[in-house]
């Protein structure tokens, strides 16, 4: 082997295999790797659904705002400090009760109508009324009857006194024995039927000043007279509930007073003007007088009635003209509704009208 080749051998030798010198696999530069890093991170966000992505965000804002209201347990925000400083400083208003009237009294009977005559409440008719007339007398109520003077024996048809008592087949006493008043109308007899409108648009003060003038004018009443009440709506009510035959005039007993007084105050107005029933149960109980009240228009067939029948077929052929078997006083009370009417039936009964404002 000769000089050359061994040291073109031991110099390719050296060359592939070099002791000295270390082999370094280095990697990628930092700027290539943050491009990729940013490139990756892209991918994965393009890749995201994008109703994720909102719902983390308003998840997080939920959870920020929960944070920031949140208060311990145990503390008082601040509205509902504010709120108990505002009650604590609230100034407290009473009210003065006011003066009982008419409405409130006509009210509490409503809820609670008296069973018995005892039961009623005791108002004073000035209290409730003062307008309508400058005085009422006293009325009857359980807490304050009297007796009045028992009534004059009479023999051979006369009285104590002396005077001869009259009366016809129908308990009637002559025209001088006794008196009535109702609203400034009076009436000299012995019977006496109080007709009274009792429909719907009587409700209110309009009933109530009505029913106390017919206890004001019973209560006047002595204890020989008679009397009868009886209400008008659609249907007709005869005082204390009488039906067909029991239907009667009543001696003004301060018994019989104090029952119709109970019954008026458990009635109330309601429904429709139709008068012609009562006034027929009137002209065949052939009282004295019959006073109408009444505060609207109804039908001509009551007064078309009372031509027919309102009449005594015997007296008026005596006298040669025409006589009534009741006189018929008329009220129009607080309505020139029908006036018309009832002023007619007044002038063709021998009876008085009065327009009650």
């Amino acid at each position: 082997m000769t000089a050359e080749s061994v040291n073109s051998e031991s110099t390719s030798l050296t060359y592939a295999y070099p002791k000295s010198t270390p082999v370094f696999h280095h990697s990628q530069p930092r700027a290539s790797l943050d491009a990729s890093s940013g490139h990756l991170f892209q991918e994965v966000f393009h890749s995201v659904p994008p109703w994720l992505i909102s719902a983390s965000l308003h998840t997080i804002l939920i959870v920020l705002l929960g944070i920031l209201t949140w208060h311990p347990f145990g503390e008082t925000s601040s509205t509902v400090a504010l709120d108990a400083q505002i009650e604590e400083q609230a100034p407290v208003v009473t009210f003065a009760s006011p003066q009982t009237s008419v409405e409130a009294i006509e009210t509490e009977t409503t809820s609670s109508a008296p069973t018995t005559f005892d039961d009623l409440p005791n108002p004073k008719l000035e209290t409730l009324n003062t307008k309508l007339n400058d005085s009422f007398p006293r009325i009857y109520f359980a807490n304050s009857l009297t007796k009045l003077p028992a009534k004059p024996s009479s023999r051979n048809g006369k009285s104590a006194n002396g005077a001869a008592s009259q009366s016809n087949g129908n308990g009637k006493g002559s025209s001088g024995n006794g008196e009535a008043s109702f609203y400034g109308i009076k009436a000299k007899g012995q019977n006496f039927i109080y007709v009274l409108d009792n429909s719907g648009s009587m409700a209110g003060n309009r009933w109530l000043q009505a029913r106390n003038e017919v206890i004001r004018s019973i209560d006047a009443l002595k204890e020989n007279q008679k009397f009868l009440v009886v209400l008008y709506n659609t249907h007709t009510q005869v005082m204390l509930n009488m039906r067909g035959k029991e239907i009667k005039c009543l001696h003004a007993t301060e018994e019989n007073k104090k029952n119709v007084v109970s019954w008026l105050y458990r009635q109330y107005p309601k429904m429709d003007t139709l008068p012609l029933k009562a006034i027929k149960i009137g002209i065949r109980m052939q009282a004295d007088h019959i006073f109408l009240l009444s505060d609207g228009e109804f039908s001509a067939e009551t007064l078309t009635f009372l031509r027919k029948s309102n009449f005594d077929r015997k007296k008026s052929q005596a006298a040669r003209s025409r006589v009534n078997r009741s006189v018929v006083h008329t009220i129009a009370f607080k309505s020139y509704q029908g006036a018309a009417m009832l002023k007619q039936i007044a002038r063709e009964n021998s009876g008085s009208f009065k327009y009650v404002e």
